[in-house]
């Protein structure tokens, strides 16, 4: 088993949980985050079953306080982190529109700004100083 340490946020699925298993197969210690735990623990399984070792921890990246948590996990568990695929995002696809963007609420796009941009940012402001203490 390799010494290398990734995670994948929004690994619960679709994109990031076949880079969570291409990393697992890779002989990479990969922890998962996902916001919602069941399905999460149910990736994390899948992943298993196939062979491979992986970490799972709950994470909702549009919450300081979560990604703190994390953060302290990772540390404590690892000691620090040498890959992250900052992979969370949402899609609000529940009530699709046809009107023109420009005739739409903003708050419709707020929840996507605060996941996908914020988020984004705030997991690497947190985490990259992980990253750093990594070889």
């Amino acid at each position: 088993m390799s010494n290398r340490i990734a995670t994948v946020t929004g690994a619960n699925r679709g994109i990031g949980l076949e880079i969570s298993r291409q990393l697992a197969v890779n002989d990479i210690r990969v922890v998962m985050t996902s916001r919602d735990v069941d399905k999460g623990k149910e990736a994390q399984q899948y992943i298993r079953e196939m062979g491979h070792e992986v970490d799972y921890f709950p994470l909702d990246v549009a919450c300081e306080e979560s990604i703190i948590s994390f953060r302290d996990y990772i540390r404590e568990r690892y000691g620090r982190l040498d890959i992250l695929v900052n992979n969370a995002g949402v899609l609000d696809q529940n009530d699709r529109v046809e009107a023109s963007i420009l005739e739409q609420e903003i708050s419709r796009f707020e929840w996507t700004m605060e996941v996908n941009f914020y988020g984004v940012l705030r997991v690497c402001q947190i985490l990259v100083p992980l990253i750093r203490a990594s070889e």
